[in-house]
C-alpha cells in the first residue's frame, strides 16, 4: 500500500459523506462493491473494519468517560486487546487534550470533542484512515494541529487517507490527489505534482500575458492571471517580473490548486 492522502470535494448534496460511509462499511445497502487490501467489505465486514478508522459525521461519544478511556475503549475495538498507553497519550498530545486526558467528556469544549473523534479513527495505528469534515468546528490551533497529525501519520508507515472537507485551503496543502465529486459523479481526479500555490494577479489590465511566459500560468480574464509559484525564488523571480514589466498591481490573492480547480470545475466566479 502506497502512502497516499485523497481530499474527496464537493458541494454539499454530492454524495461524499455517503461514499464515505460505503467504503469504511458503515452501510451495505449499495449497488457496487467496496474492497479492503482485495477483501469485501460486505462479506468480511468485522476483518475489514478493523483496518479502517474512521470519523463520518458526527461520532458518538460517551459523555461519562475520559478522553483517555474513550480512546482506550477505541483501540480495544480496533485491536482486540487492551489499550497500548504511549499510543494513546501520543495521540492525545498530538491533539493537544493530552492535559484534558482525566476530563470527563461532557466537560469538554465542542471544538475538544472534535479533536478526540479524530483520535478515535487513528488510534490503534489503522492502514486506512477516513476523515469527513475533519477541521469542521476547529479554531487555528485546532487545524495547526490537525495538520501537524497527518503530517505525522504519514511519516509512520504507508497508508491511505481519506479526507473531504469544505476548507480547500487545507486540502490544497496537505493532499497529493483530489477528487471532485459533483452530484454522485467524479467531475475530475487530480493528481497535485509537489507542493506550491498560485498567487492570482489582480491589474488595471496593462500587462502583456507574455510576461509571465516562464511560468505556469491560468488566464482568469481580462486584467487577471493566475502565476503558479513552487519555491522562493520562483515567489522573487515573479515580483521582479512585476517591476520590470512595469505592471500596475490593484491586488494579490494567494490560493491553493484546489481552490483555483474547484472554481473552474464548478463554474464559479475568479
Amino acid at each position: 500500500m502506497e502512502n497516499s492522502i485523497i481530499g474527496i470535494v464537493g458541494p454539499n448534496g454530492s454524495g461524499k459523506s455517503t461514499l464515505l460511509k460505503i467504503i469504511s462499511g458503515c452501510v451495505d445497502d449499495f449497488e457496487g462493491t467496496s474492497f479492503v487490501d482485495g477483501i469485501s467489505i460486505v462479506e468480511n465486514h468485522k476483518e475489514c473494519v478493523r483496518k479502517v478508522g474512521a470519523l463520518i459525521e458526527n461520532p458518538w461519544l460517551y459523555s461519562y468517560v475520559n478522553s483517555y478511556e474513550m480512546l482506550e475503549i477505541a483501540y480495544k475495538l480496533r485491536k482486540g486487546e487492551n489499550g497500548n498507553r504511549i499510543e494513546i497519550e501520543s495521540n492525545l498530545e498530538s491533539l493537544g487534550l493530552l492535559s484534558k486526558k482525566n476530563v470527563p467528556l461532557r466537560d469538554l469544549s465542542s471544538g475538544e470533542k472534535k479533536r478526540l473523534s479524530i483520535g478515535l479513527a487513528v488510534v490503534g495505528s489503522p492502514d486506512i484512515i477516513i476523515l469527513d469534515e475533519p477541521t469542521d468546528n476547529m479554531d487555528a490551533m485546532g487545524v495547526d494541529m490537525f495538520e501537524n497529525l497527518i503530517n505525522k501519520l504519514k511519516s509512520e508507515k504507508e497508508r491511505l487517507i481519506i479526507i473531504t472537507s469544505h476548507d480547500l485551503n487545507i486540502i490544497g496543502k496537505i493532499c497529493s490527489r483530489i477528487i471532485f465529486l459533483v452530484g454522485g459523479e467524479i467531475r475530475e481526479d487530480l493528481e497535485l505534482d509537489g507542493h506550491g500555490y498560485y498567487l492570482v494577479l489582480y491589474t488595471d489590465g496593462n500587462f502583456n500575458p507574455e510576461s509571465f511566459e516562464n511560468y505556469k500560468t491560468d488566464h482568469q480574464g481580462i486584467g487577471k492571471i493566475a502565476v503558479w509559484i513552487e519555491n522562493e525564488q520562483m515567489l522573487n523571480s515573479f515580483f521582479n517580473t512585476i517591476t520590470e514589466k512595469g505592471i500596475r498591481v490593484k491586488n494579490i490573492e494567494k490560493i491553493t490548486r484546489a481552490e483555483l480547480e474547484y472554481k473552474k470545475i464548478m463554474g464559479l466566479k475568479q
